[in-house]
């Protein structure tokens, strides 16, 4: 008689649907890397344009004259302008490497991944009429690969600006010490979203209303559903809340390092 009975093939069914699982979540990660990098390609280009405009102009006129405090002057400015492109290259090389689940030994400060991901959005928000507020203390720090907090401090951020891109407003990220974890919000004035959308936003293919015609990756909410992934990966929690006036904060909790 086999000792393979039902029971046998059952967990071998389960064991299989998991290993799918995890497979269809590894290239659900992947796409989003890619998605984003992509939505971030006419960001980049436009804040290109306006670093080598005036570098441009300024070594033009340098070249036309012979004032030697003039050429300095337009030299430090191309530096300046040069090592701002620079950073921007390095930050989208940077979220284009695969990520690593986190070590036992990984450490990262908050402060620094913030400013990480505020660097890699590439345009300020001041240019368009967004107010940025920040309250972190520089001290903070989380268990985790700081490119993993990084990436879902950017997603976070580029979600809030596309919905204060109309409005504009005041967007505001805090950080908090709460017992064993840190409390991070991203709290925005922007469109809001209806409270029956709010269970779905996490699933990529319920994150958007029946029927709504779609035009951007961001509206099928795999960038959500991925930064959830991140934070559970590294312990911790997440969670979307609709403000009591306009627009919504995303609340993170984050075990401390």
């Amino acid at each position: 008689m086999s000792s393979h009975g039902p029971s046998s093939q059952s967990l071998h069914t389960s064991d299989d649907v998991q290993r799918s699982i995890e497979d269809v979540q590894q290239q659900l990660f992947s796409l989003h890397r890619h998605a984003l990098l992509g939505s971030m390609v006419l960001m980049v280009a436009h804040e290109f344009r306006n670093l080598l405009t005036p570098v441009l102009g300024g070594c033009q006129n340098a070249l036309a004259s012979d004032d030697p405090v003039l050429m300095k002057k337009v030299l430090q400015r191309t530096v300046v302008q040069s090592q701002r492109a620079t950073e921007i290259c390095a930050h989208l090389l940077a979220l284009a490497r695969d990520t690593t689940k986190p070590g036992p030994n990984d450490v990262c400060v908050v402060a620094d991944a913030l400013q990480d991901a505020i660097a890699s959005v590439a345009s300020p928000f001041e240019k368009v009429g967004i107010e940025l507020v920040i309250d972190v203390d520089a001290a903070l720090r989380v268990r985790g690969q700081p490119t993993m907090l990084h990436q879902v401090l950017l997603n976070l951020l580029l979600n809030a600006r596309k919905a204060m891109e109309k409005s504009r407003g005041i967007l505001t990220v805090r950080a908090r010490p709460d017992d064993e974890m840190v409390r991070i919000e991203v709290k925005d004035t922007g469109v809001g979203i209806p409270q029956d959308r709010l269970e779905n936003l996490f699933n990529p293919f319920l994150a958007s209303p029946p029927g709504e015609e779609l035009r951007d990756w961001s509206q099928i909410g795999i960038g959500l559903a991925v930064c959830r992934r991140l934070v559970h990966e590294n312990g911790g929690t997440i969670e979307v809340r609709a403000n009591d006036g306009v627009g919504c904060t995303v609340l993170i909790r984050w075990p401390a390092a």
